[in-house]
């Protein structure tokens, strides 16, 4: 008796079936019955699925062509010898008493400051320098007080970021001081007590903020004795920054908005 064979499986041929190839009386049987013959897989094998080492190489091997592919991050250079030298000749700092950079986003601006070591010019900020021809032109000196660049008139922004003499803006929220009489920026606060108009006040303590620097911020954390959800909105711009100046709260019971002075307001 002939059995077909299926295609694309692996088929072993029951115990019961006589194998026609002509030498059924040479094989072997087990009880008077041939034994089952496994036949040779003719299909796809099956799927095999991902090991947890597998994920983690290609993880690895993604991460790194990423990192392969990306541009290199611009960052300001060191000066060469010779614009060192020109840098001595317009601020009076030796070369070998320079703290200096060039901006790589632009090279014709550049800032340089004293090492303040012994045998060297003393003093606590920094020059603003743009290339004229093979010199230096001194624009302005200041002190490195990371201020938003959107208050500085030079250098450009991008410039400023890349010699590390601005910053970019950030979001405040405006909390009371001690004393109740001024309102400080604080950034993501765990403890802050808002002041309203009308001479109350709204305090929030252990705070978490989920989402912050946004239009608006999410938090959480506790009034009182009560657990409190805050939703905060409507930045304004404050010296460069930005400072939140309202509050949608929700608390077991009740809950709504709470308007409060913004951010370096003086309510003495």
């Amino acid at each position: 008796m002939l059995y077909p064979i299926p295609t694309g499986r692996c088929h072993s041929v029951p115990s019961s079936a006589a194998i026609s190839d002509g030498k059924d009386e040479d094989r072997p049987t087990v009880g008077g019955q041939y034994p089952n013959v496994r036949l040779p897989c003719k299909g796809p094998k099956p799927r095999e699925r991902p090991t947890m080492k597998r994920l983690v190489t290609a993880a690895l091997t993604t991460l790194a062509l990423t990192a392969i592919s990306a541009p290199a991050a611009q960052a300001a250079r060191q000066p060469t010898g010779p614009e060192r030298n020109a840098i001595a000749t317009t601020t009076t700092i030796p070369p070998q008493c320079q703290r200096a950079l060039v901006s790589t986003v632009d090279e014709r601006w550049a800032y340089a400051a004293t090492t303040n070591t012994d045998g060297c010019p003393q003093g606590d900020g920094y020059f603003l320098l743009f290339r004229e021809g093979t010199g230096f032109r001194e624009v302005r000196q200041a002190s490195f007080e990371n201020p938003p660049c959107s208050l500085q008139a030079s250098p450009p922004s991008q410039v400023g970021l890349d010699l590390k003499l601005c910053r970019r803006p950030k979001t405040f929220l405006g909390c009371s001081n001690s004393d109740l009489t001024f309102v400080e920026s604080r950034y993501k606060p765990r403890r802050c007590l808002l002041l309203a108009f009308r001479g109350t006040g709204f305090p929030l303590r252990s705070m978490r903020w989920r989402s912050w620097g946004g239009k608006t911020a999410y938090g959480k954390g506790l009034t009182g004795g009560s657990r409190i959800k805050v939703k905060l909105y409507r930045r304004v711009k404050v010296q460069g920054d930005y400072c939140y100046t309202r509050m949608r709260y929700r608390i077991k019971g009740g809950g709504g908005p709470f308007r409060f002075p913004k951010c370096g307001t003086d309510v003495s």
